[in-house]
């Protein structure tokens, strides 16, 4: 999935910050094992995403793996981590 300022505006120019973004998405799948947006048509996610919406992180994922996934959220673009 991509990040909200993506998803507002596709011309965007794509910085590191969205791979940051989508490593969230795919870490939360991955402790998960299931859809990050399960049930969600497209449109109904993208107006989510933008919005500032993101999807709950079960409360056994360990609390450094959640902030991880959490900081990779970010509606901020220069919040999210850096991986350089």
């Amino acid at each position: 999935i991509s990040p909200p300022e993506v998803l507002a505006n596709p011309r965007l120019p794509r910085k590191p910050s969205v791979d940051s973004y989508a490593f969230g998405t795919v870490l939360l799948e991955l402790v998960q094992g299931a859809p990050a947006f399960r049930g969600m048509k497209p449109q109904e996610l993208v107006r989510a995403v933008v919005a500032g919406q993101r999807p709950s992180i079960p409360a056994s994922v360990p609390p450094a793996v959640a902030q991880l996934i959490s900081d990779c959220w970010s509606h901020a673009p220069e919040a999210r981590p850096d991986f350089n």
